[in-house]
């Protein structure tokens, strides 16, 4: 509960508002001084044409009603004049100074400055609500009065409205309006605020898909503020889906070669007596141990390789160097397997790279085309200058990937067939090593299938310009 109140009582919401209602309290407090000082000043004028001739018109309908010898009802008549000319129309007394102001004006200011003036010349007195113009004699009921004629201001009519009331309601009614306008602007901006806040809390509680949907849609910093926790959100996501995912990869793969090699411990500890017969399963261990070395060594290099972006030693070299010296590295595990590699590359093609990295992508690569390449074909090996860029292809006449799974094949253990990477001896994260070394380099690499068969994989790099 404690924690609720101080929430409430020291979150952005009550302090934007707090700060948004001083102000506007403090604007209209200055406002109302400056209006109330200005309210007591008036100016006089000569009165303009139109007001002579409304003033002329007051008194034409007054003498004419009265040469009918009957009395004269003077609210009528001031109704009478407003529905002609939408103003006002106020009479004073000369004997006995009363003042009759029509229906619908209750400006005590006129009322006050009516009584304490006497007016002789026809004039137009300006106030800060409205103008007056006057004062024109006439004789209604066989009594003087003196005519003024109000103009009437739309723009004043709530101020009318308001003088009605007392000094205290008014500022009541101000500081009501004002309190609600600011709580309304304040939650208005605290709102996603708020939620932002909550989808963080959210988010760190292990609620790895919380998102902002509403907040988004705003057109301003904190919908652009929003939006960037979007994007955190979804690639902290992605990471640590990626992670679990390569953890359970890493034990799975693991499980294999372990049991084998458990296996074989288990009967070289049968045949302890029969050494002749334990030499395959001691074997057999070594096979093992290789296997789960390189599968380590590889996981290693992955893991550095997705943390070295700061470790990386860029520095000029000629790349058709580089990939003939790992082709002739290559050359002796395809023939193995009768396996020809051709070559197509450009004598000079200078690069910034670090070499060992380099070396690793297209090493990978190559081994992979060499894998899956059937007995008695070719692997086609190509590198030019296109543009600003070094475009390097690894192409083979294998049985090629399902469309819909070429973009998986840099996936860390991902394998298009179950046993795939087993029976050729791999651990299934050469493509995605060659993949983070590419994309250390500011390259691009994708894998894409021949017309007549196999499977092409494509570097892109940027080069040095000459």
């Amino acid at each position: 509960m404690a924690n609720i109140i101080q929430r409430y009582f020291y979150g952005i919401s009550i302090k934007l508002f707090l700060c948004l209602w001083l102000i506007i309290i403090s604007s209209v407090t200055l406002t109302y001084g400056i209006t109330v000082m200005l309210s007591d000043s008036s100016s006089i004028h000569s009165p303009s044409k139109y007001s002579r001739t409304l003033l002329k018109e007051a008194r034409k309908l007054i003498i004419k009603n009265n040469n009918k010898n009957n009395i004269i009802n003077i609210v009528k008549e001031q109704n009478l004049f407003y529905q002609k000319t939408k103003h006002y129309l106020i009479l004073k007394n000369i004997q006995t100074n009363e003042i009759l102001l029509p229906e619908g004006f209750s400006s005590s200011q006129a009322k006050q400055y009516i009584e304490e003036n006497n007016f002789i010349n026809l004039a137009s007195i300006k106030f800060s609500g409205f103008k007056m113009s006057g004062p024109r004699l006439v004789n209604v009921n066989n009594q003087d009065y003196q005519v003024f004629v109000v103009a009437n201001h739309k723009s004043h009519k709530i101020r009318f409205f308001l003088e009605q009331f007392p000094l205290w309601l008014r500022i009541i009614i101000a500081f009501g309006i004002s309190f609600v306008l600011c709580w309304l602007l304040a939650k208005h901006f605290s709102k996603p605020l708020i939620a932002i806040q909550q989808a963080a809390i959210n988010f760190g509680q292990g609620n790895l898909s919380t998102r902002l949907d509403k907040e988004t849609k705003r057109h301003d910093e904190l919908g652009a503020v929003a939006l960037s926790f979007n994007i955190m959100a979804e690639t902290l996501e992605n990471n640590f889906h990626a992670h679990q995912r390569l953890l359970g990869d890493v034990s799975h793969e693991l499980r294999t070669p372990l049991a084998r090699l458990q296996m074989a411990i288990g009967l070289i500890e049968m045949y302890q007596k029969s050494p002749e017969k334990q030499l395959p399963h001691i074997n057999r261990c070594e096979k093992e141990v290789d296997i789960l070395d390189k599968m380590l060594a590889d996981i290693l290099t992955l893991s550095r390789l997705e943390n070295a972006v700061k470790n990386v030693e860029l520095l000029p070299m000629n790349l058709s160097t580089v990939i003939d010296n790992i082709i002739d590295d290559c050359s002796y595990v395809a023939e193995q397997s009768d396996i020809t590699i051709n070559t197509f590359t450009s004598d000079k093609i200078m690069v910034l790279a670090d070499q060992n990295l380099i070396d690793s992508a297209i090493s990978n690569i190559i081994y992979n085309a060499i894998k899956y390449s059937p007995v008695d074909t070719s692997i086609t090996i190509s590198a030019k200058i296109i543009d600003s860029h070094v475009s390097i292809s690894v192409s083979d006449q294998g049985i090629g990937v399902p469309e819909a799974l070429l973009t998986k094949l840099f996936t860390p253990f991902y394998r298009v067939a179950d046993d795939r990477d087993r029976k050729s001896g791999g651990t299934g994260l050469g493509l995605a090593i060659a993949m983070q070394a590419i994309q250390l380099h500011s390259g691009k690499i994708i894998a894409k299938n021949n017309e007549n068969g196999g499977l092409t994989v494509a570097i892109t790099l940027p080069m040095i310009e000459q």
